[in-house]
């Protein structure tokens, strides 16, 4: 629901209740553009340009890219994600990283294509400079240089942003500003453990999880 209302929206959860689940999802509708009669947030109504980025490129790979497209090392399993294999109109791997995508496009219900670049924070500020985005989606904390890139990026397009991670940095620059000092235009969404029924139903995974 803050979608329509937020540019910004950080969903502060804790580990293993699944908002990077969440926010894949959020994802293929935008690039799909295929909403379920349920969703209530922000609609894209032509392909968005979508960026996705993670603390490394491996880490990228193992968890953005492997939600959102399948195991990326299976080759069969691309399409058992958040997007299915018959929407993925075409993907283009990464160099020096093995089983990597650095992008992939995707068929969207204007007839058009969305596209998806994976990136991440090891690569520094300068890879996220320039660019114009419609979408993007930041998993795990990441440096607020990278943050303030990815806000630069949405501006001439009025794009939207979701951060996902569980704060264990401490009070960081990038969690004094999300959380202690929200800006117009920006959420904070929070969701524990008690709001995850897989995980507040099974008293052996919250024994786990303590």
């Amino acid at each position: 629901k803050a979608g329509p209302l937020a540019n910004v929206r950080w969903l502060q959860c804790g580990n293993q209740i699944g908002k990077t689940a969440s926010a894949a999802m959020e994802v293929a509708f935008h690039a799909t553009g295929l909403y379920p009669d349920w969703w209530e947030g922000h609609r894209f109504r032509k392909p968005p340009k979508i960026l996705v980025a993670g603390v490394t490129n491996d880490s990228t790979r193992d968890i953005i890219q492997n939600e959102l497209c399948g195991d990326p090392k299976e080759d069969e399993a691309l399409g058992t994600g958040a997007i299915p294999k018959h929407l993925i109109a075409g993907t283009v791997r990464k160099p020096g990283v093995m089983n990597a995508f650095e992008n992939m496009t995707v068929h969207h219900v204007s007839g058009g294509k969305a596209s998806i670049k994976f990136s991440a924070y090891e690569q520094k500020k300068g890879s996220f400079m320039g660019g114009r985005i419609d979408f993007g989606w930041m998993d795990e904390e990441p440096p607020w240089t990278v943050f303030a890139q990815f806000v630069r990026g949405t501006i001439a397009t009025h794009g939207k942003l979701i951060v996902t991670f569980t704060p264990e940095e401490g009070l960081t620059e990038i969690i004094l500003q999300l959380s202690g000092e929200l800006k117009a235009g920006w959420a904070l969404v929070r969701a524990g453990w008690k709001d995850a029924p897989h995980i507040a139903n099974n008293p052996q995974r919250m024994a786990q999880l303590q």
